[in-house]
């Protein structure tokens, strides 16, 4: 079995983290599709399971929450009648969960449409209920992800990508991007 270099892998990881698709990293690395989605599902695999591991027991006083929406296959207009309201067709949510602090992503979900209503009783301060952290993330997502940009042919095709596609992002983000105010990556500003 052929095996990639390791400065191949890191041309591969490079082009993926910065937003670029599949087809652009065949392109701009010589490598194959089949051999860089095996190693796109292997990496995103790996980061979802290190994060999910890590990211436990955070020290995080405000999180903020949202949502952000893209679509896997096609999107809802034009799926076919039997893939209508199947997950990972359509119309895909991703939940996201974001230290106010140290704006570390400290969990994300991509999931189905649907909403369950019930009552949560608290106290929130009030000087502190925001989304403008989380629509700043959303934002970030979009510019670097060419997957979650509106009108594109870079949609995910298998909603598994999507989820790799993600856990590489946010490992890159939380632990490797050095964020311009803090200085430091996220998970450096966590300790």
């Amino acid at each position: 079995m052929n095996k990639l270099s390791t400065e191949k892998r890191m041309q591969v990881v490079a082009a993926l983290v910065k937003g670029s698709s599949v087809n652009s990293t065949v392109r701009m690395t010589g490598i194959s599709k089949p051999t860089i989605l095996k190693l796109f599902a292997d990496l995103g695999t790996a980061c979802a399971k290190y994060q999910d591991e890590k990211l436990r027991n955070l020290s995080c006083k405000r999180v903020h929450a949202d949502e952000i929406w893209s679509f896997c296959f096609a999107k809802d207009k034009n799926l076919s009648e039997e893939m209508k309201g199947k997950f990972g067709f359509g119309s895909v949510w991703t939940w996201t969960a974001i230290c106010a602090d140290t704006k570390l992503m400290i969990s994300w979900l991509v999931g189905c449409c649907g909403t369950r209503t019930h009552n949560v009783t608290g106290n929130p301060d009030g000087d502190h209920t925001s989304t403008s952290f989380a629509e700043r993330m959303n934002l970030q997502i979009r510019m670097d992800m060419r997957r979650f940009t509106r009108l594109t042919n870079a949609h995910s095709k298998k909603v598994e990508n999507h989820r790799h596609a993600l856990s590489l992002y946010f490992m890159y983000y939380n632990f490797a991007r050095i964020h311009s105010t803090l200085r430091v990556t996220q998970a450096m500003q966590q300790e």
